[in-house]
């Protein structure tokens, strides 16, 4: 048992611990040690009273906090999305959902806060951080309840995590016990190849002819739309096969470019884009288009290849405040490559790389711009891209997308 008294204006916490000793004849003996920990208040002592009584109960010696091994919430939160996406069993959107739902906690406690730190007041005040007008308030709810699931994954082991506190849940006792038993959080549907396929060569029939060339590139890098329409010949090396995505241009959500590995067949088919100068796609008097330009011409060829809206409109409900009139065409390209790539095994940390997101920055703090052959893992995206299938013929393609579109009727 642990003794409490006073000593001064501190409180002292006292008890025994046993010991085994090994003396110079190699026999092991046994031997009780005092211990003892000064504390600032009286609660605070009842606290390590307790923690001291538990750890004996259990067999063990009672060690402090801050001298245990502590995983990071950032160590949980991408192994736990990663093994969502290693599960055959799970949706790559839900695997995608769960990353986005997690990387609001990490910006708002910080990667290498201590996964020890998490409890009642920690989900309190994460959820107090969230703005909870509007649509967001359900948005809001999953974002912490996605964290209680990290949370008690993680838990569920210690050896691997160590420092991960009892779960307590605040929103829902429902979790699923692991990840290969998930939970639906949400419907996310995604554009497969034959769907992206299908609406470039519907671009394609359009009489401008940039509408299919934008659509052609998309479909083998994932950019966004706004990020593709600033790209100048300049940034595109066909002899080398890359391109490089500045910082600071018009659709660049991040600081830092980055370079990219193009795929065999997007180097030959603008090898015949004519004139190699200025922006890759530009108007007659040479300026670049607006990022608005291509919603009409993208939102009419989705329709007339078949696909299913809810793979490409990203409309919210007009009666809910603060949400979006329409969709975003040319984004349903970025989510097909994006869940097409993790379906086909390509680690996530690389898919967000290719595509731009915060998760790649890792990846593009290591690969420089100038000379990215240099580094290992740029042959890696070069497989990762080889990945990435050559367009289908304009028939079986859009029968192909077509049979989606009924199977989701």
């Amino acid at each position: 048992m642990a003794s409490i008294s006073r000593v001064g204006k501190k409180y002292r916490v006292r008890w025994r611990e046993l010991s085994v000793v090994v003396d110079a004849a190699g026999v092991a003996q046994r031997e009780w040690k005092w211990r003892e920990k000064r504390a600032p208040d009286r609660a605070t002592a009842q606290r390590l009273a307790r923690e001291v009584e538990q750890a004996a109960a259990l067999g063990e010696a009672w060690q402090e906090q801050r001298e245990q091994p502590v995983v990071t919430l950032g160590r949980i939160a991408l192994d736990y999305v990663a093994a969502a996406v290693a599960d055959p069993a799970t949706p790559e959107a839900t695997a995608k959902f769960r990353a986005s739902m997690l990387s609001a906690a990490l910006k708002w406690a910080g990667e290498e806060t201590p996964a020890s730190e998490l409890g009642v007041r920690f989900l309190r005040e994460f959820a107090d951080s969230l703005p909870g007008e509007g649509r967001k308030a359900v948005t809001r709810h999953r974002k912490v309840r996605e964290l209680e699931f990290a949370w008690a994954w993680a838990f569920d082991d210690p050896e691997t995590y160590p420092g991960v506190p009892i779960p307590r849940r605040v929103t829902d006792r429902r979790r699923p016990s692991s990840v290969r038993q998930p939970v639906p959080v949400v419907a996310l549907a995604r554009p497969t190849w034959a769907d992206l396929d299908a609406t470039v060569h519907a671009l394609r029939r359009s009489r401008a002819a940039w509408h299919g060339r934008l659509g052609t590139l998309l479909r083998y890098t994932g950019l966004r739309g706004g990020q593709a329409l600033s790209l100048r010949w300049e940034d595109v090396d066909l002899e080398r096969a890359v391109l490089w995505c500045r910082a600071g241009v018009s659709g660049a959500k991040r600081g830092r470019g980055r370079a990219l590995p193009m795929h065999a067949a997007l180097v030959a088919g603008m090898a015949g884009w004519g004139v190699r100068s200025g922006f890759v796609f530009s108007m007659e008097d040479g300026r670049k288009f607006p990022v608005a330009r291509p919603n009409r011409p993208f939102r009419a060829a989705w329709k007339k290849a078949g696909v299913d809206p809810a793979k490409w409109d990203a409309a919210d409900d007009p009666a809910v405040p603060g949400a979006r009139a329409q969709g975003r065409p040319t984004h349903g390209f970025r989510a097909g490559v994006m869940g097409e790539l993790m379906a086909a095994g390509v680690p996530l940390e690389r898919v967000e790389y290719l595509v731009g997101h915060a998760r790649g920055s890792t990846i593009a703090a290591y690969l420089p711009e100038a000379d990215p052959e240099s580094v290992p893992v740029w042959a890696m995206l070069v497989e990762d891209v080889a990945r990435i299938p050559e367009i289908g013929e304009p028939e079986q393609a859009v029968v192909e997308a077509g049979d989606g579109l009924a199977a989701a009727r």
